[in-house]
């Protein structure tokens, strides 16, 4: 027995025992011979190879493969699962590698080593059709893709065959007519717009545009419109976006006219920053006045040596201290005055004031 079996008998593992084996000196058995020479000499000479006589056998191909080269055999190849006649009747009725392997249930790849082994050039795609269909259809006007659908074969296939046969491929069938888009072009539409009108891609459109010779509809900037929100300050695309154009057009109209970028341009004037922070307002109530963020406005309070306006009372001292007297704890101030408690804490405690122990 070996290891293996050894184990099995033992109830222990397989290692165990190799350690033992190997400690008393005692040379591995193999494994447990599953056929006889006999067994296999007869298979062998049936024709079958290792994998099909380990399959007969109830053994792996590999042990098949070592006693076969003990015995002096020679090993069969792959048996074949059709005859030279057979791929030679397929290929002439214009089969493809692919569809010949599928018809005789072989690999493509089979197909390919023995078809050019008999020295027979690569078919196209499976002669699903004749010449004589392909031309009848092409006379029609119908486009490769066309044809395919009819012939209900790849458009790669009707493609080569029309090629073979030297015609000249016709183009798709249109949806529309050169005058329908003549007009939508003279209305203004762009390629897009044309498209969804036609009920085609912008790619077609663009084509037959190009073809007849017609410029692109570009959407246009008014100059006088351009200058409004140009002197409003604003920069390329706050002026894109508000003429719905991109970016990079009014980049280059600005360019083109000799107006300077308005990046670095003040958004409002420190005049107009002074007459708001003269009534008392802070930041945040200046940039939302002047349309900027509170950021800009606290910068340019800064760059004016202004000091920043705290956050609006919502209650004077006085009102306060009167509350305190009556006793009335932070949280109960708080809700008399509308404020947070937090700001309550902050001026009592300012004030000097003791917080009430008064028990509700």
């Amino acid at each position: 027995m070996n290891d293996k079996e050894i184990g099995e008998k033992r109830g222990v593992v397989k290692m165990t025992v190799n350690i033992r084996r190997r400690r008393l000196g005692l040379k591995a058995n193999a494994g447990g011979r599953l056929f006889t020479d006999q067994q296999l000499i007869e298979l062998h000479e049936q024709g079958l190879n290792d994998r099909e006589i380990g399959e007969k056998l109830g053994a792996h191909e590999s042990t098949v493969s070592t006693h076969r080269r003990r015995l002096g055999l020679k090993a069969h190849g792959p048996r074949r699962l059709f005859t030279d006649q057979q791929l030679m009747e397929l290929y002439d009725q214009g089969l493809n590698d692919r569809e010949i392997g599928e018809k005789l249930g072989a690999h493509t790849l089979t197909v390919h080593i023995h078809r050019r082994r008999l020295g027979l050039k690569a078919n196209a795609g499976g002669r699903l059709f004749t010449d004589q269909q392909l031309i009848e259809l092409h006379e029609q006007g119908l486009n490769d893709r066309e044809i395919a659908e009819e012939l209900g074969v790849p458009k790669s296939a009707v493609k080569y065959r029309r090629k073979r046969l030297g015609l000249k491929a016709n183009a798709g069938g249109r949806l529309f007519t050169d005058q329908q888009l003549i007009e939508l072009h003279e209305k203004g539409f762009k390629d897009q717009k044309i498209a969804d009108r036609l009920g085609v891609s912008r790619s077609t459109v663009s084509w037959y545009r190009r073809r007849l010779g017609i410029e692109p509809n570009r959407p246009r900037i008014k100059r006088q419109r351009f200058l409004e929100l140009y002197e409003r300050g604003l920069n390329d695309p706050e002026i894109a976006a508000a003429l719905g154009v991109a970016t990079g057009m009014v980049y280059a109209y600005r360019k083109r006219h000799g107006y300077v970028t308005n990046w670095n341009k003040p958004l409002f004037t420190d005049q107009q920053f002074l007459v708001l922070y003269e009534k008392g307002l802070r930041d945040s109530d200046i940039a939302d006045e002047l349309a900027v963020s509170k950021i800009t406005a606290r910068s340019r309070r800064r760059k004016l040596g202004l000091k920043s306006h705290g956050h609006k009372r919502l209650f004077s001292d006085q009102q306060l201290i009167a509350l305190h007297r009556k006793g009335l704890n932070d949280r109960e101030k708080a809700e008399r005055l509308g404020a947070s408690e937090g700001a309550v804490f902050y001026h009592r405690k300012r004030l000097g004031l003791k917080p009430s122990t008064r028990k509700r």
